[in-house]
């Protein structure tokens, strides 16, 4: 709270920033698997890491992060092992999408 000044309002308005650009990255970072588009899977990642960090969601930060990571440093021609690699992403996005509900979760809860 202290972020937005004690201003609850904002905060409602914040988290659902947050909460579409999750959806957004989710969509895109589902794309990018499908399509092996490593720099887009990092580029959806990125995004939602700053603000993840802003509103101290730590584990949603923290697993944006690792798919940033993984995206970035993962290409094909790399020697790379891609299979493994895919495996340890689609993880990382299923931690992701958990993540993301619970958050939805959250703020549903905390307007009733």
């Amino acid at each position: 709270m202290e972020q937005v000044g004690e201003d609850e309002e904002f905060l409602n308005e914040v988290l659902q920033d947050l909460l579409t650009e999750a959806q957004t990255s989710e969509e895109e970072i589902a794309e990018g698997i499908v399509a092996q588009n490593f720099e887009g899977i990092s580029k959806a990642a990125h995004r939602i890491k700053g603000s993840a960090s802003y509103l101290h969601c730590e584990d949603l930060r923290i697993v944006s992060f690792e798919l940033q990571d993984f995206g970035h440093n993962v290409h094909p021609g790399k020697d790379v092992n891609l299979s493994a690699a895919m495996s340890q992403i689609k993880t990382l996005f299923e931690r992701y999408k958990k993540l993301h509900q619970e958050l939805k979760d959250e703020v549903t809860s905390h307007k009733k």
